[in-house]
């Protein structure tokens, strides 16, 4: 099972408050389904209600059929309870951002609004010469200006180690301009990695005595993925980045990982995030899916109605929002 399916990686993000981590498991003589998500408290005029979304990253309901033959009816009747689960819990919507590697959104069109978000990127790690060639020629030049340079990449795990990519990452927030909710808390850093070694690993890169770049990469069962990163202006010259990625892809490839997902851009933006990934695999291009499911129209309405008093200054720009009164 890959990473975001995981509860203790759900957890995480319970503790960062970013919702009630639960689970939905169901079975029956087709197979068995499990779904993690948060669970939230949402404000009404008279009552609370509650929504659900998937934690930061990929996840979704996960099915294991008996057969294939047995896969629609599975999906049918689990959505068919899961409805009476929404209806008893007082759920009002439902957010699933789907996982582009088991491209889990199949099948699941006559129970949920799925819609293609953007792209991610993904790179094959079956060795390191095809992890190389697939590489754009500028991604290539950069890895070997960064080697020219005498950048060089450690995996690490040591709390002086990880105290400074926090560090890092914050610097790198500050100049990317980031939103409020990237600046985790110091708290978020400290779950994150207690998941253990076998789940998440920090990568350096360094030039001479100084880290000039690094990441976080969280692991699966078959796949691998670019989680949080940091740099500085210094890395950036010498191309750190660039090598950084080869070198986590061929220890990716060395330990038997299929994938290395390495996402998309900023909010979907093909933006120059989303370009820089793209250059590591000139083909690797993921469709990312998300889904949005209203299990209580009125109260949905209601509550919209609710929040828009509270914050009349809607543009229209939101009203794609989901759900819309978290906008």
């Amino acid at each position: 099972m890959d990473i975001y399916f995981k509860e203790e990686y759900a957890k995480i993000y319970e503790l960062n408050g970013d919702g009630k981590v639960e689970k939905f498991n169901f079975e029956s003589d087709d197979g068995r389904a499990e779904y993690i998500f948060l669970k939230r408290h949402v404000e009404g005029e008279t009552e609370t209600y509650y929504d659900i979304t998937t934690p930061y990253g990929y996840g979704g309901p996960v099915f294991y059929p008996q057969s294939p033959e047995n896969l629609s009816k599975l999906i049918s009747d689990f959505r068919r309870e899961f409805e009476v689960y929404c209806k008893k819990n007082k759920i009002i919507s439902e957010f699933i951002r789907f996982h582009p590697l088991l491209d889990n959104h199949k099948h699941l069109e006559d129970y949920l609004e799925v819609t293609f978000c953007h792209n991610t990127i993904s790179i094959n790690l079956n060795n390191e010469e095809q992890i190389f060639s697939e590489m754009s020629g500028k991604a290539r030049n950069k890895v070997r200006k960064a080697l020219k340079n005498n950048v060089t990449v450690k995996k690490e795990y040591s709390k002086e180690k990880i105290k400074k990519f926090i560090e890092m990452y914050y610097e790198t927030m500050d100049k990317n301009n980031a939103s409020n909710y990237y600046y985790f808390d110091k708290e978020y850093f400290k779950n994150l990695f207690e998941l253990g070694k076998d789940k998440v690993v920090l990568f350096n890169a360094y030039h001479e005595e100084d880290i000039v770049a690094a990441t976080t990469i969280l692991k699966g069962r078959k796949y691998i993925h670019y989680h949080l990163s940091a740099n500085t202006k210094k890395g950036y010259q010498l191309a750190a980045n660039n090598l950084l990625l080869f070198e986590v892809a061929k220890w990716g490839g060395q330990n038997g990982y299929k994938n290395f997902h390495l996402g998309g851009g900023h909010d979907g933006a093909e933006d120059a995030l989303f370009k820089f990934k793209s250059s590591f695999n000139k083909a690797g291009a993921l469709k990312f899916y998300i889904g949005k499911k209203v299990h209580n129209p009125e109260a949905y309405s209601s509550v919209n109605e609710f929040h828009e008093r509270k914050r009349p200054e809607i543009k229209e720009k939101d009203l794609d929002f989901f759900p819309l009164y978290r906008r």
